[in-house]
């Protein structure tokens, strides 16, 4: 995020409408802690800019502590789009059986809030 910010501040015309969040982004929202995920949204999230200001949200998603996916969130269409690792590839069974419910917990916690 140090490196975003220092571009723009260079070239603040540079087309970098992203934000990178840390892992714990992930587990603030399964938690349902809507206090803590307001903070990366509306930018006082120190280094992470305001959700108005980019188009795509990243982060990192742990599968049993041991494998990783980047998840990809497109503000706009609120699509969700998941790039799982080489070793989490091909493996329908474990991804329907670990994230699908991650996923429906998330969308559970977004309309209860």
């Amino acid at each position: 995020m140090a490196w975003r910010r220092r571009n723009l501040q260079r070239d603040p015309t540079l087309n970098l409408r992203w934000t990178i969040l840390p892992p714990r982004f992930y587990d603030t929202l399964l938690q349902s802690v809507p206090k803590s995920v307001v903070g990366y949204g509306n930018g006082k999230e120190n280094p992470f800019p305001s959700f108005v200001d980019v188009d795509f949200v990243f982060f990192p998603l742990s599968i049993d502590n041991n494998e990783w996916m980047l998840v990809r969130l497109e503000l706009a269409s609120q699509e969700l789009v998941l790039y799982p690792f080489e070793n989490f590839c091909g493996r329908g069974d474990k991804f329907r059986a670990v994230i699908i419910p991650r996923l429906t917990k998330l969308k559970a916690n977004q309309n209860a809030a």
